[in-house]
């Protein structure tokens, strides 16, 4: 539940700034064909969610993070005009 109290929060404050592109990068937990897997899960999820929101996602440039790293770190590619 906190975690989606952030999300709301965060789709919130990029509808404000949509004309921004994004690179998003999604946590893996660890190595491996099963951690790549839940990690695109969650990238589909994330999607999805922000879709619903409005927002348009696909200039957005989604990568893997590290393993061990923030589970969701955006990054403004270029500013907002």
């Amino acid at each position: 539940p906190k975690g989606l109290s952030h999300l709301e929060a965060l789709a919130s404050w990029l509808q404000k700034n949509s004309t921004a592109r994004w690179q998003v990068q999604t946590w893996v937990e660890s190595a491996g064909e099963t951690a790549a897997a839940r990690a695109e899960k969650r990238r589909q999820l994330l999607i999805r969610f922000f879709e619903r929101k409005g927002l348009n996602v696909t200039a957005w440039e989604w990568q893997e993070g590290e393993s061990g790293g923030a589970q969701l770190r955006m990054t403004m590619v270029t500013d907002a005009p």
